[in-house]
């Protein structure tokens, strides 16, 4: 994931296969964001999802996050269709 040079943290994202056009995209995008963040090595490294109380994250609690969201307008209306659809198959849990 990245390693500590001169106490400066450097991201380093590794892949197992070449990525497509649109995946490189897609990883120049993350590493833009991942820019931003800088672990301290001072505190144990931990996940948190900030919309579920628990900070456990669940496809319900993204989905639910999501229709609260303020952005729900700019979902286009065939996303919101196929999101209602999901919720209603009959997926197993594993």
């Amino acid at each position: 994931m990245g390693s500590w040079d001169n106490n400066i943290w450097s991201w380093k994202l590794d892949w197992s296969v070449p990525l497509t056009e649109s995946e490189t995209s897609d990883a120049a995008e993350s590493l833009l964001l991942l820019e931003q963040v800088q672990p301290r090595r001072d505190c144990i490294d931990r996940r948190r999802w900030i919309p579920n109380t628990a900070s456990f994250f669940s496809v319900q609690s993204a989905y639910a996050h999501l229709q609260n969201s303020n952005n729900m307008a700019a979902i286009d209306s065939n996303m919101l269709i196929a999101l209602k659809k999901l919720w209603k198959n009959n997926v197993p849990f594993e």
